[in-house]
């Protein structure tokens, strides 16, 4: 073999040697790993859903006027111990909160982040303030628990099941009222005299209702019996009736029975907060809550008084106007008392409010672009609770729902004509309804 067929024969086998080295390396080199990164956006949001799907949790009766049904057979606990615990879960979740890094994200997020960090920090400082030694007024508490069930969306018979399962553990609730209230007289938290009576009348009410004609019992009644069969809404009224006279009545007995005994005359001569242990503080919180500013209250009560002075000169223009031959008081007298002002009736009422939205939604696309996607209603505040309460106020929507204005027709003659418009676009729309929906 000559000289160079052999540096030939070498060089083969040289680049032969070399690629089957490279080709066995290759086969036992690990393969890269692609590596997942997951941004702190993605994290956050997985995390915020998470906590809005415990949050329903936690509160099953606002999931359900939300249309989620999940949580359909339970209710809220509140016993001492729960609002103990929850405190602690408030803590835990602002600390879960500090472990994002606000800087890595996007600028919804970096809002949620913030919306979320105030509600918490507004949940734990109110925690400073137990309210649920106050839990009973005029306006809400465990003796008007049956108009929840009016706002909420049945659409088949289960939903009735489901309403009856929670009413079965609500007796549980009004004890736990009772208790709270006894620990909330022992430590100086009471409700004002003016406000423990009309509670007290509240459940006597509900105490001397008829069985067949009872607050608890008319979602029953009203059920579609499209959604039964045979003799099922029956035997879902007589279920009904068994559970209000074995267990909701005797626990609203007890309560008002403690209410009428005990509560009622320890319960303070002052209207305000101020009355109650670390009341001045307790309004300041609120104050800066429903403000969502750090206003004190004194600051606050100054901007009325200016917002008084100047809506009484443009009433003192009106007058002046209109050739009023009188002062400014004997004017305000004649709006109190003439009868031009009034209906005698709540269907006349009714009627107005409703003829008076109708005139304002054509009004609404001169202003808005953008609309609710759920109807509104007008309809009365519930007979029994219409002595007790406001004016007006509003519900909002839910899946299978509309939204709700909802009118007091108690007493027309005190319910003057001039309220109308102003409450109609305050409750309804423009109003609530489109801040709400």
């Amino acid at each position: 073999m000559n000289l160079i067929k052999q540096k030939n024969l070498v060089l083969a086998f040289t680049i032969l040697f070399v690629s089957s080295c490279q080709t066995s390396q290759n086969e036992i080199k690990e393969p890269e790993v692609n590596k997942i990164i997951i941004s702190e956006d993605k994290i956050f949001e997985e995390y915020l859903a998470s906590q809005w799907d415990k949050d329903l949790e936690d509160r099953p009766i606002f999931a359900s006027l939300l249309g989620d049904k999940r949580f359909n057979q339970d209710i809220t606990p509140n016993d001492l111990e729960y609002y103990q615990n929850r405190i602690v879960k408030l803590q835990d979740k602002k600390e879960k909160l500090k472990s994002f890094d606000f800087n890595k994200l996007n600028s919804d997020n970096k809002l949620n982040y913030k919306l979320l960090d105030l509600n918490l920090d507004n949940s734990l400082e109110a925690s400073n303030y137990p309210s649920y030694y106050m839990s009973l007024n005029q306006r809400g508490g465990v003796q008007s628990y049956y108009e929840t069930g009016d706002r909420l969306v049945y659409s088949s018979k289960s939903d009735y099941e489901d309403w009856l399962v929670r009413l079965s553990k609500y007796s549980d609730n009004i004890i736990n009222t009772t208790n709270n209230l006894k620990e909330g007289l022992s430590k100086g938290y009471t409700q004002p005299k003016l406000v423990t009576k009309q509670v007290i009348t509240q459940i006597d009410n509900l105490l001397n209702n008829d069985i067949d004609n009872h607050p608890y019992l008319k979602i029953f009644l009203s059920a579609n019996d499209e959604y039964f069969i045979n003799d099922e809404k029956n035997q879902l009224i007589e279920d009904a009736k068994e559970l209000i006279t074995n267990k909701i009545i005797p626990a609203y007995q007890e309560l008002n029975t403690f209410l009428k005994d005990e509560y009622l005359p320890q319960s303070r001569d002052s209207i305000g907060l101020d009355g109650v242990p670390n009341g001045k503080e307790w309004y300041e919180y609120v104050a800066r809550y429903h403000t969502t500013t750090n206003l004190t209250p004194d600051e606050i009560h100054d901007i009325g008084l200016g917002e008084v002075k100047r809506i009484r000169s443009e009433m003192e223009q009106i007058i002046k106007d209109l050739e009023w031959e009188g002062d400014f008081k004997s004017f305000l007298n004649y709006l109190r008392t003439s009868p031009r002002f009034y209906y005698d009736n709540g269907e006349d009422l009714l009627n107005a409010y409703l003829i008076m939205a109708k005139k304002i939604d054509p009004l609404l696309p001169k202003i808005f672009k953008v609309f609710p996607r759920a109807p509104y209603g007008v309809i009365p505040i519930p007979e029994e609770s219409a002595p007790f309460t406001t004016t007006a106020y509003y519900n909002g929507p839910a899946k299978g729902r509309p939204g709700y204005f909802y009118a007091n027709l108690y007493k027309p003659e005190s319910r003057p004509k001039y309220e109308i418009p102003v409450l109609t676009v305050h409750e309804a729309v423009p109003g609530h309804h489109f801040q709400i929906s």
